[in-house]
């Protein structure tokens, strides 16, 4: 563009042209926080995990501008509180973040997948829980759903254990998140939602259900 030369590299594409970006043109500005060595294996952390799952409902925002430039200056902040020579591990943090928030998303979709088809009642109400990929997974069947909870499971497990070493602080903060899911996929496995935690339980009570939400301590 005629004008990029004059916005500054630590800063948020202007407002005007976020209309206009797709991954790899956020990501591009991301990317100028990094050495230049470590650009190349940053590039596909960004496009393909981490801004996916940041931006996850953008499309249904109602300022998608706004979202998308609270979400850049978000991961440019962590980026920029850590010495250069270290940000490659923080884009991995933010790698591994993201995952669990696509993570969970995902069980969520199948826990209540797994619950209409077994109580085909609770469609009628089920409201903005019948996301579009849970419906998908409805139209594909319970043994579909289980399979691909238990292979989600086993993911959310490896997560855990990896993140654990690799991240602790990570872990410590979102291990509620973790449980929740963790929960919310072994229901969709056992098809058993008396007891549950997080949103699925949400879910659960909101289409009349009857489910004790586990609460976490820390």
């Amino acid at each position: 563009m005629a004008n990029a030369p004059t916005q500054m590299p630590n800063e948020p594409p202007a407002a005007g042209q976020k209309d206009a970006m797709d991954m790899h043109e956020i990501a591009s500005h991301l990317l100028e926080l990094l050495p230049e060595a470590d650009r190349a294996a940053a590039l596909p952390l960004f496009v393909q995990v981490i801004l996916p799952a940041e931006l996850r409902g953008l499309e249904t925002h109602p300022n998608p501008e706004r979202y998308t430039e609270l979400v850049w200056t978000a991961l440019a902040d962590e980026l920029r509180l850590s010495e250069p020579r270290a940000r490659k591990d923080t884009v991995r943090m933010q790698r591994a973040r993201a995952q669990l928030r696509q993570s969970s998303a995902i069980a969520l979709h199948l826990g209540v997948a797994r619950y209409i088809l077994a109580h085909p009642e609770a469609e009628a109400t089920a409201g903005h829980w019948l996301s579009p990929a849970a419906k998908v997974w409805i139209a594909r069947g319970q043994d579909q759903v289980v399979l691909e909870a238990v292979e989600q499971l086993n993911h959310l497990e490896r997560w855990g254990e990896q993140t654990q070493v690799t991240h602790s602080q990570l872990y410590a903060a979102h291990q509620s998140t973790w449980h929740h899911a963790r929960l919310t996929l072994q229901s969709a496995v056992s098809g058993s939602f008396e007891t549950t935690g997080g949103s699925m339980a949400d879910f659960v009570r909101s289409v009349g259900g009857q489910s004790q939400s586990i609460r976490l301590g820390g």
